[in-house]
């Protein structure tokens, strides 16, 4: 029930948002050319970059390209992103407190302002909260079950949040 209505929530109206002024243009140049994509290029040949890592401008790239470049192809990653982050959220304190926390934790972060304002925009940081949350769960299960797997895939979470915003996501895991 709360990601149903969290989904419905950061989805409604995702037809009616706007493009951000700086990215938008750099997502469609991504969506035409792969180097572009790969450099995070800010116009189809990649002579421009964008100013930070394109590791979730690549997501939503890819989804202009399967989908067409519009609002809501580019923009849905974003929901995407903020549904899955409650998911995970509900299965890390779930494992780790029970059922009852579980809940309670994604009940507040899916009524957190920010992870609704942030699922309807453009901005990264909705992707960036997904990979954080997946890895402190990939970082729970390391230390419950001593695997060097579950260690690295954590690593690997880290890694592409750095990739998506880089300083934040280093400030965010240090913490």
């Amino acid at each position: 029930l709360i990601v149903t209505v969290a989904a419905c929530v950061y989805g409604w109206g995702i037809t009616r948002m706007s493009f951000h002024e700086y990215y938008s243009p750099a997502v469609k140049s991504m969506s035409v050319s792969w180097k572009a994509w790969l450099y995070g290029g800010y116009a189809p040949s990649a002579s421009i970059t964008l100013d930070k890592l394109p590791g979730a401008f690549m997501i939503q790239a890819l989804s202009a390209r399967i989908f067409g470049f519009h609002t809501w192809s580019v923009i849905a990653p974003q929901v995407v992103a903020a549904v899955l982050a409650v998911l995970v959220l509900f299965r890390l304190v779930r494992r780790w407190q029970g059922p009852v926390a579980g809940l309670l934790a994604a009940a507040l972060l899916a009524t957190t302002p920010i992870l609704a304002a942030l699922a309807h925009s453009q901005i990264s940081d909705g992707i960036l909260v997904l990979f954080l949350v997946l890895a402190a769960d990939a970082g729970q299960r390391a230390v419950s079950t001593g695997r060097l797997r579950t260690l690295l895939l954590c690593g690997v979470w880290v890694g592409l949040a750095f990739q998506t915003s880089n300083f934040a996501a280093l400030l965010n895991f240090l913490e």
